[in-house]
């Protein structure tokens, strides 16, 4: 987790272990495959069950927006099916980018960290 967490703010990684950059690197994109996939259940589940008490959920604030999926724009997170949006033009965003590394890392490790 933390290897992955400091990989995705763009640290370089160093071990008293041997790790290769490949090793690192799978790593990295098995963590993002994952949270990816918990994201876009989360915003389904959000969407659909408006019963549900939300403050369990994991998220963050941007431009007056609560985000519950870092893939899509700000705007979009109340969309029909906005979950299916990331490979979008127009809806899908690169998070780190788009909301910023920090942020983004923070987020993915939480919900993770959650679902384990």
């Amino acid at each position: 987790m933390d290897i992955c967490y400091a990989r995705l703010t763009g640290k370089d990684v160093s071990s008293l272990e041997s790790l290769s950059y490949r090793e690192i690197q799978d790593k990295e994109n098995d963590f993002l495959f994952q949270a990816e996939g918990l994201v876009q259940k989360q915003l389904e589940m959000a969407q659909h069950n408006d019963y549900l008490d939300k403050r369990d959920f994991v998220s963050f604030s941007y431009k007056g927006h609560t985000i519950y999926d870092p893939w899509i724009r700000e705007d979009m997170q109340g969309e029909p099916f906005a979950w299916s949006l990331h490979e979008d033009l127009k809806a899908g965003v690169n998070p780190f980018e788009y909301y910023g590394k920090k942020l983004v890392a923070r987020f993915i490790v939480e919900i993770v960290e959650k679902n384990q």
